[in-house]
């Protein structure tokens, strides 16, 4: 029996608790589709780490509690990097083309 990977979601969730108290950092690295625009990329993945509140911070990192509960013996490192990597890029990539008028999420 594998045992619980339970490094990987306090890595996520210390990562963003960092981002939301770092002053700026909501507004430095949101998805913001004219500095995108512009020549900053890395908002594409950035833009999914910062939350508008605490409140949003805390529902996200009960979601990924969750996800480490159910599916921590499955998934291993790439796996986690991959998800949070990908995702945050498939959903920005969608704002592209399917919600071009969206200013910043």
């Amino acid at each position: 029996m594998q045992r619980f990977n339970h490094w990987h979601p306090v890595v996520i969730i210390a990562i963003a608790i960092v981002l939301q108290a770092l002053p700026d950092s909501v507004t430095l690295l949101r998805y913001q589709s004219d500095a995108i625009a512009s020549g900053q990329p890395w908002r594409l993945i950035t833009g999914h780490w910062v939350h508008i509140g605490w409140m949003h911070l805390a529902l996200n990192c009960a979601g990924i509690a969750l996800i480490a509960l159910l599916f921590s013996q499955e998934l291993k490192t790439v796996d986690w990097f991959a998800s949070v990597t990908l995702g945050a890029l498939a959903i920005s990539v969608g704002f592209i083309l399917h919600n071009p008028q969206l200013q910043w999420y």
